[in-house]
């Protein structure tokens, strides 16, 4: 069995789905491990409580994928929400 590491932590759901599906295009083996139980106890828990999982050998890789590609993502979705609202 191979060792995972936490690639990164997330507050917002949401924001790890997009970096897993983009681990995912990459052909990244990933996981997400969510402590609000799926989002039925969100608010109760503070803090990064969606954690991103990868295997180790995989780290630098994803971690490259996830800085280039979530950022440029997460903003386009922001401003099409933004469009969205008005």
């Amino acid at each position: 069995m191979e060792k995972e590491v936490v690639l990164k932590t997330y507050i917002h759901r949401y924001e790890a789905d997009i970096a897993k599906g983009l681990l995912d295009e990459k052909g990244i083996d990933n996981m997400i491990s969510d402590e609000d139980v799926g989002g039925f106890r969100t608010g109760m828990i503070i803090g990064d409580t969606i954690k991103l999982i990868v295997n180790e050998k995989d780290l630098k890789k994803a971690s490259e994928t996830i800085k280039v590609d979530a950022h440029e993502y997460t903003s386009a979705y922001r401003y099409s929400q933004d469009v969205g609202s008005r």
